[in-house]
């Protein structure tokens, strides 16, 4: 399907925003933001101070939501949210879900559970 890259004009749909970004805009937006995993908004929304803060509050809440697959015990498979974990477990466990909740996007990140192994 490489040869639909040729066809111009090309865009993309942001995953965040649901807007459609001219793909060479995207392109170097992936390369700059994401360049491991090619995941994350396309499009930058505005901002005021109060959003901003709302924003902040809304991804905290997000994470301390995500839900983690710990392992299993006796067969069962546990899931805990972040929320649940002690000071030296958040200590550990907050910077990947966090760098995860900013790659996949605050309306996304509930639909995953992350596996740590």
């Amino acid at each position: 399907m490489t040869y639909k890259a040729e066809y111009k004009p090309s865009e993309l749909l942001c995953p965040v925003t649901s807007k459609w970004v001219d793909f060479e805009t995207a392109k170097e937006v992936l390369e700059e933001r994401s360049p491991d995993r090619h995941c994350c908004a396309l499009v930058d929304m505005p901002h005021s101070a109060e959003g901003e803060a709302s924003a902040a509050a809304r991804k905290q809440s997000c994470v301390d939501k995500m839900a983690l697959d710990i392992g299993t015990i006796a067969e069962e498979s546990q899931v805990v949210r972040v929320e649940m974990l002690n000071g030296q477990g958040r200590e550990l466990v907050d910077p990947v879900v966090t760098e995860f909740v900013n790659e996949v996007g605050v309306d996304m990140c509930s639909r995953f559970v992350i596996k740590l192994s």
